[in-house]
């Protein structure tokens, strides 16, 4: 997988460090810059994606997108307190290809971080190679389930497709890393609640399994997840 570069301009604390561990989580690499100049830095040595929250004190940020625009060649995702209509018009007015809310489904942040680079590599590719491009795309795993989107779509052996949140995505990680193999439930828990939280959560991931075989059962999916009694559960492959 081709690996997405990410500068993040956050000067408060706590939210560049949830940002950052989140897009880290979600597969992309991530350099948090502190400052405007910094930003500026290393926006001009090349990233894929810019994400710049416009609501941090002491910063006018829809003033800096008409330059990100002249020197980077990048998405521009802008980040807002409140992201009304008078924001984003204004946001995509001045040179952002995006403007969400800060505190939004990462969800949505995730797919317009991907659209934006699947627009910026189609734009990329010259025009008589793209029936190229476009077939490799398609290459994968024949009858198999598989992730894409970077592991926030499950596959089903037929094409069908089940959009994933991001509990239920570190789960399947997981369980197709080792197709056939159970994976201790213990070990799942502690994915989902990292420390003592684990112990306390002991059955959050048979809760959250239930779900995901009940949301697959709406596409009309079997989802091949077994129990392993006094285990955990594995992923069946035939």
């Amino acid at each position: 997988m081709i690996d997405t570069h990410i500068i993040l301009l956050e000067t408060r604390t706590e939210l560049s460090a949830s940002l950052s561990h989140m897009l880290a989580q979600s597969g992309f690499s991530v350099h948090s810059c502190q400052n405007v100049p910094e930003l500026f830095r290393q926006a001009e040595k090349g990233c894929d994606i810019i994400l710049l929250d416009i609501g941090q004190p002491l910063l006018d940020g829809f003033s800096l997108l008409p330059r990100l625009s002249e020197i980077a060649r990048a998405g521009v995702v802008v980040l807002a307190e409140d992201a009304g209509l008078e924001v984003r018009l204004r946001a995509l007015q001045s040179g952002a290809d995006a403007c969400l809310m800060q505190h939004g489904d990462q969800r949505e942040l995730v797919a317009v971080i991907l659209a934006l680079i699947r627009r910026d590599r189609r734009r990329a590719v010259p025009v008589a190679d793209r029936s190229e491009a476009v077939e490799l795309a398609q290459v994968a795993p024949a009858g198999s389930w598989h992730l894409r989107d970077r592991g926030w779509t499950l596959v089903s052996p037929s094409g069908s497709t089940v959009s994933l949140s991001a509990r239920e995505r570190m789960v399947l990680q997981e369980l197709l890393a080792e197709p056939g193999h159970p994976v201790d439930r213990l070990r799942l828990n502690e994915l989902l609640y990292p420390g003592s939280e684990a112990q306390q959560r002991s059955r959050s991931v048979d809760v959250m399994i239930s779900r995901l075989r009940r949301k697959a059962s709406s596409y009309g999916l079997e989802l091949p997840i077994r129990t392993v009694y006094g285990g955990g559960y594995l992923f069946v492959t035939e």
